[in-house]
């Protein structure tokens, strides 16, 4: 099994085409794989692209930290709440 994070703010524009890929990827390569978005704060829509996300992908977790803590604070935050 594969995990992979990835870490957002305000990405509405990206985060799907990125989680989407990410699990067509895994899947033709024939990969179990889990995926944590740490979300810090997101103000534009990505909160909702999320949550429609985890309905469909069931290997997709999401961490919202409410805040823009930056990428140094968002990896380690976000897996304190695990």
């Amino acid at each position: 099994m594969i995990s992979a994070v990835a870490l957002t703010w305000n990405s509405a524009q990206y985060i799907e085409k990125c989680l989407r890929s990410l699990v067509a990827d895994a899947r033709e390569a024939r990969i179990e794989i889990e995926i944590f978005v740490v979300d810090g704060g997101s103000t534009e829509g990505t909160l909702d692209i999320l949550s429609q996300l985890v309905t469909e992908i069931s290997s997709l977790h999401t961490i919202q930290l409410g805040k823009n803590l930056g990428t140094t604070a968002s990896r380690v935050g976000g897996f304190a709440e695990i």
